[in-house]
């Protein structure tokens, strides 16, 4: 999926463009002014966009949308190749207010559809060098969650309760909404109760960006990696959770959604009840696909096609409770799982080895080593140490 797809679905980019403000107006000036090589091309494609909006007033937002990312498109594909790769990651991020935070320079920013909260996020690539699992509040502090397992729970009128003893704010259900972040590094795992009473297992390499109190029509999270979601159900206000390529949309059900961003497959399989799919890039009238129960959706992010089948959802749920099963598997599929569990590194020796194909359940909650040992009979290979954290395959 091209970047300049995902320019498309950002609302504060149209809110720019076609509605701006003051809080808009100031995000991009202070751009253009701290880089000057690139407001030409900026202020002319603002012009351009804006034309729809002279032409016919009264064009939907969606209709306006719709014609804007054709007008995207055709300007992306004259930029130069030097300026195009730059300008169209500029502008998926565009709507934030940039600040330090001090993950060694390395930041990626996102946003909140509905929120003028800024976010920043370590990038994957960081996250097996954190020193543990951290929640960073909306105020930009940071605090660490201390232990392998942690638990926050946010369902107690405006507290936050950090594995079941310690307190991290008190208030009431009537204080703002504001905008918080989990992440979980490499040989971590978190289990978060959201202030609606629904309950989220973040899987290792994982994080996810939440409101402290859900308000308005939609209950809408963030997720970038792994987890398993046993939604409190709401008719009125559904719960929506985004991932880079896919949103999930759900009234009350339970639901695995694996979406790292280094694997080229988005997962979602579901439990019980029933959630409804799209494509960020959809077009304006492509149906969402519904999945039901026991069913499996792989969103390729090379042909961006979904398929559906039948499974036995334990294969993609039983990671929560510390057991991973795989069936006919690629040696080089399990591996992953233990990477990202045990926050070690797989090399292998020979490359035909990561074809090997394994039957199997793993109880994860063993010492590394032991599951590495069964891992070795198992498919006939030696593991052996190397340095760091990391494992030659034989």
């Amino acid at each position: 999926m091209k970047l300049i797809d995902r320019i498309i679905d950002d609302p504060l980019f149209y809110r720019w463009v076609f509605n701006p403000d003051d809080y808009t107006n100031r995000i991009w000036e202070d751009f253009m002014r701290e880089n000057p090589d690139y407001a030409d091309e900026i202020i002319n494609l603002k012009n351009r966009l804006s034309q729809i909006q002279i032409v016919n007033k009264q064009l939907l937002q969606e209709e306006k949308e719709q014609l804007a990312h054709s007008i995207l498109l055709e300007t992306i594909d004259k930029a130069t190749p030097k300026k195009e790769m730059w300008y169209v990651k500029f502008l998926r991020y565009a709507a934030v207010i940039l600040f330090a935070f001090g993950f060694g320079g390395v930041v990626s920013y996102f946003i909140f559809h509905d929120s003028e909260m800024p976010i920043v996020l370590p990038e994957m690539n960081v996250l097996s060098q954190m020193a543990g699992p951290m929640l960073i509040l909306p105020e930009g502090e940071s605090v660490h969650l201390g232990e392998k397992e942690s638990r926050i729970d946010y369902s107690n009128e405006g507290t936050i309760l950090l594995n079941g003893n310690r307190v991290l704010r008190s208030g009431d259900n009537t204080t703002p909404s504001k905008i918080n972040q989990v992440v979980i590094p490499y040989g971590n795992r978190s289990e978060i109760t959201l202030n609606d009473s629904t309950v989220v297992y973040l899987n290792a390499g994982s994080r996810m960006v939440y409101p402290s109190t859900f308000e308005g029509d939609n209950r809408e999270v963030y997720l970038f990696g792994e987890a398993f979601f046993d939604v409190a159900k709401d008719t009125k206000h559904p719960f929506v959770v985004h991932t880079s390529d896919i949103s999930i949309r759900v009234l009350g059900t339970k639901f695995n959604i694996s979406a790292y961003p280094e694997d080229n497959v988005i997962q979602t399989v579901l439990e019980e009840g029933e959630v409804s799919i799209r494509r960020k890039d959809a077009g304006l009238f492509e149906r969402d696909i519904v999945l039901h129960p026991n069913e499996l959706a792989s969103y390729s992010r090379k042909d961006k096609n979904v398929r559906i089948t039948e499974v036995d959802i334990s294969y993609y749920t039983l990671w929560k409770d510390g057991v991973i099963k795989f069936s006919n598997s690629d040696l080089n599929r399990v591996l992953k799982h233990l990477e990202r569990y045990y926050n070690v590194q797989f090399k292998f020796e020979n490359p035909f080895n990561a074809d090997i194909k394994i039957s199997g359940k793993l109880s994860l909650k063993e010492e590394k080593e032991e599951v590495f040992e069964y891992i070795s009979r198992v498919a006939l290979i030696d593991i052996e140490y190397d340095k760091g954290n990391q494992y030659v395959i034989k």
